[in-house]
């Protein structure tokens, strides 16, 4: 079946793209990466995709982006088996396929687990490994990592490619998180208003979006950004490298443009702790919290106090108590012992944002929260959905469903603003603006907690980082600090690029730093002559 036509793709195409492409082919075994920005139509192309396969008798697995929506059992070994049942598989076979995915997938320790005691990255595992049971030709993802942490998306991602490259499975995956699955791909969808604007290799569609400075380059990984940044600068001709191994192998290239190697130590053991900030718009002492008496505490002895004004960053592991934190600071749930001080209104945003909800049109959703029409305006377009306003809030995508909830909580005047997971099925186009919207609102007084998976963004939206582990939050730094100490919990410019510039940790900053370095050097040597 290797390399068998799965589907064209001609039908999907803009008509203005139609003649530029010569391959429109989704063969088997392909690794295909579907990106493109918020509403440009990723989800809608891939129910399209499943349904002609379907349609042509070739059997497909489906992965939502929601990981508790596909989830509907209890215990883990019935969700492995519900899948084979309801397509009437002998009880020998089941058994054995059965045993086959819990092997394969590692888990013999939670199999016989309530599904409900495990983590977000473990559920998505699962969901993964049921699909998979049923052995299909082709699995389509819909942003699978979006609820995932760090370390869980990119374990989740390695076993999607090992699937693909042991098994030979058809992969097509919608993803905003770009830095591990780019270098992973065969090709690269990229979409846009609808229809597929480019068809290529991921290098290829790299290159095309750079060629043609599109707004997109941004959600491009790290390493591509960087050498697109400088690579012309200095007349290199090298292959636009994709991964962070590559980017740190094109990098050392540069040779005289690099400052001399350092080992991250040498930066970690001179940071400074962040500075007191007082008046602080919440406090948390001493704050226990437990969802059963008999349980376990999620919240153990939290102190926390959060500067008024600023934009401060919760990140850690899926299940790590991060979303309580939040439930509790706005008092959606109460604490057993400890105290909490708040200076204002807090508004929450739940990982569900659809719960809140209740009307026939965004327009009617955000009109619910305020009647002052330049307040409407103003936010509608810093949350840009003037071209959604006619649509039904379940109709449309899930970074515009992000976006229109934040914006129904900002018509409210919070002077705290408490997100969970606010840039999930955002695109990195958009969430660069947002980062900078949240910034001006900080400054026009109110405080916004962020609790994220997501580390790019904390890198450029936060004043401050906090790890949240074992029910407390600690090492509360500022993003450079923060994001430089770690190697795991960092972003991809930063490990790329830590050996010579430890302190940059967004591709923007290396860019800067090593055009800054060129120029000095290239002074001193004319200087010289």
């Amino acid at each position: 079946m290797m390399n068998k036509e799965l589907v064209n793709l001609e039908r999907f195409f803009r008509d203005d793209e139609r003649g530029k492409t010569a391959e429109k082919i989704i063969r088997a075994g392909d690794y295909v990466a579907v990106f493109g920005r918020s509403g440009s139509g990723k989800t809608t192309l891939l129910n399209e995709l499943n349904e002609d396969l379907r349609k042509k008798g070739i059997r497909t697995g489906y992965l939502l982006q929601n990981i508790d929506a596909q989830i509907v059992t209890d215990k883990v070994w019935h969700e492995l088996s519900f899948a084979l049942e309801n397509l009437g598989t002998p009880s020998e076979v089941m058994k054995l396929r059965v045993a086959e995915m819990t092997n394969y997938f590692g888990l013999q320790d939670w199999f016989e687990k309530d599904i409900s005691s495990l983590s977000g990255g473990q559920k998505q595992l699962l969901n993964l490994a049921s699909v998979m049971a049923s052995a299909p030709d082709v699995i389509l993802l819909d942003e699978p990592t979006s609820q995932l942490d760090p370390v869980s998306a990119l374990n989740f991602l390695n076993t999607v490619k090992k699937i693909n490259l042991e098994l030979g499975t058809t992969v097509i995956l919608v993803e905003q998180r770009l830095e591990e699955v780019f270098s992973a791909g065969d090709k690269c969808i990229f979409m846009q208003d609808g229809k597929i604007s480019a068809f290529d290799s991921p290098q290829n569609v790299g290159n095309r979006l750079f060629s043609e400075k599109s707004a997109m380059i941004l959600s491009l990984p790290s390493p591509m950004r960087i050498f697109y940044g400088i690579a012309a600068d200095f007349s290199q001709s090298s292959k636009c490298p994709l991964s962070v191994r590559d980017g740190r192998n094109w990098l050392e290239s540069l040779g005289a443009f690099l400052p001399a190697p350092t080992r991250s130590t040498d930066f970690t053991s001179k940071e400074k702790h962040a500075p007191a900030c007082p008046p602080f718009a919440i406090q948390l002492k001493n704050v226990f919290f437990r969802y059963e008496k008999k349980g376990r505490d999620v919240l153990k002895d939290a102190t926390v106090s959060v500067p008024e004004k600023s934009v401060f960053a919760v990140v850690g592991g899926n299940g790590s108590g991060k979303s309580t934190l939040l439930k509790v600071m706005c008092g959606v749930r109460k604490p057993y012992a400890g105290k909490i001080h708040t200076t204002g209104f807090a508004a929450m945003l739940s990982q569900e944002p659809k719960n809140i909800f209740t009307k026939s049109t965004v327009r009617e959703e955000l009109e619910e929260c305020s009647s002052d029409r330049a307040q409407l305006e103003e936010v509608i377009s810093v949350c840009e959905l003037s071209a959604i306003l006619n649509l039904h809030p379940f109709d449309i995508s899930g970074g515009e469903v992000q976006r229109l909830a934040i914006a129904k909580l900002l018509l409210k005047n919070p002077k705290i603003l408490l997100l969970d997971e606010p840039t999930k099925g955002m695109d990195n186009a958009y969430k660069t603006r947002f980062a900078a919207f949240l910034k001006t609102l900080a400054a026009r007084g109110v405080t916004i907690i962020i609790v994220s998976h997501d580390l790019e963004f904390c890198s450029i939206a936060a004043d401050f980082v906090g790890m949240f582990f074992d029910g407390q939050l600690s090492s509360v730094l500022p993003p450079r600090q923060f994001f430089a100490r770690n190697n795991f919990y960092t972003t991809s410019a930063n490990r790329m690029c830590r050996r010579y510039f430890p302190e940059e940790i967004t591709a923007e900053g290396v860019i800067e730093a090593i055009r800054s370095l060129a120029n000095k050097k290239a002074g001193a040597t004319e200087a010289a002559k």
